[in-house]
């Protein structure tokens, strides 16, 4: 004999389950229900920042102000949304790669311990780009850095 429900423990499940769902979807659209992303991640409006400048396939970042100083540091790294591109200082060497996760799509959200990762499904990449462990099985795309001084100049 089935156990009876209430109205009330009905209602509840009902308004768990769409919000799971709602969450999901948002989840599956890039990983943003607000719209579009700025174009680096926890930048001030970028009129304030000129540290982080992108120009068609063209990223240049001073690494010695603004949000670039985040990269001055060995483990340093910072997204730049507009571009799908995170840049990490792994031991001193710069490196550039897509921010898209090669599993379904989600936006990678930082770089700790050496791992790039993935907030959606887990999958960790290493500062090359390679899998660390899935469920990703294709690397990240990597683009170039030309370094001169304090200035990164990526192209994507």
């Amino acid at each position: 004999m089935p156990e009876d429900i209430t109205r009330r423990d009905f209602l509840a499940t009902t308004a768990g389950i769409l919000a799971l769902g709602s969450g999901l979807a948002a989840c599956d659209s890039g990983g943003s229900a607000m719209g579009e992303d700025p174009p680096v991640d926890n930048n001030p409006p970028q009129d304030t920042d000129t540290s982080v400048t992108v120009s068609g396939s063209i990223v240049t970042i001073d690494t010695t102000r603004g949000q670039g100083a985040r990269l001055a540091s060995e483990g340093g790294f910072l997204i730049v949304r507009q571009r799908s591109v995170i840049v990490i200082n792994d031991g001193g060497e710069f490196k550039a790669l897509s921010s898209i996760c090669t599993h379904e799509g989600c936006a990678v959200s930082n770089f700790v311990g050496g791992r790039i990762t993935c907030p959606c499904h887990g999958s960790a990449f290493r500062s090359d780009g390679s899998v660390a462990n899935g469920p990703a099985s294709a690397p990240l795309n990597g683009f170039s850095v030309e370094v001169s001084g304090s200035t990164l100049r990526i192209t994507t």
